[in-house]
């Protein structure tokens, strides 16, 4: 049997290191196969017989963001309502904060799908209604409008979002342009 285990030590420690940018050191390292065997021997016992347990790090995947892989990178572009009396240092921040709500490791399964359109939903209910639009555009040259509107994991990963507040554009409008999308947009 394999089981894929997430300590709670390498969660904290990782999301830590996300939040502070690459920057921060060295990436934090999950532990290995033997010393996760050691940590969860309790259940050793309930298994049959037959069986044997295999341990397996989690290993995160990161979206968005400089720590990122560069095909997952983008830039985040939102619209402010007209009126709205909230910054735009206050707007980034909430949209931070709530992408990092909607990427909380209670939220996801290994192995899952990101799918934008959820967390645009997400991101658009917690700050209506003071924001008209959520939308990502991929930083990678040779991608276009809407190649990360779905980003599949491998069984042994979690995603985690890597975006900061320098991730984020506030745009008046959206345009061809400000999308990098290819053909016409009605």
């Amino acid at each position: 049997m394999d089981m894929f285990v997430l300590t709670s030590e390498y969660n904290t420690s990782f999301r830590t290191w996300v939040a502070g940018g690459s920057r921060r050191g060295l990436t934090p390292m999950a532990l290995d196969s033997y010393s996760l065997g050691v940590l969860m021997a309790d259940i050793i016992p309930y298994k049959s017989v037959s069986d044997t347990i295999i341990f397996h790090p989690v290993k995160y995947k990161i979206i968005f963001g400089s720590s990122s892989d560069l095909r997952n990178q983008v830039k985040i572009r939102v619209t402010k309502t007209d009126g709205t009396k909230i910054s735009d240092a206050e707007i980034r921040s909430r949209v931070i904060q709530s992408i990092n709500d909607y990427f909380n490791i209670d939220n996801w399964d290994f192995g899952e799908t990101f799918y934008f359109t959820e967390l645009s939903t997400y991101v658009m209910q917690q700050l209506s209604p003071n924001l008209v639009t959520f939308v990502i555009v991929p930083n990678q040259a040779s991608s276009t409008f809407g190649s990360l509107f779905e980003i599949k994991s491998e069984v042994d990963e979690v995603f985690i979002s890597g975006a900061s507040v320098a991730d984020i554009e506030l745009i008046d409008s959206i345009t061809a342009t400000r999308l990098r999308s290819s053909g016409s947009i009605v």
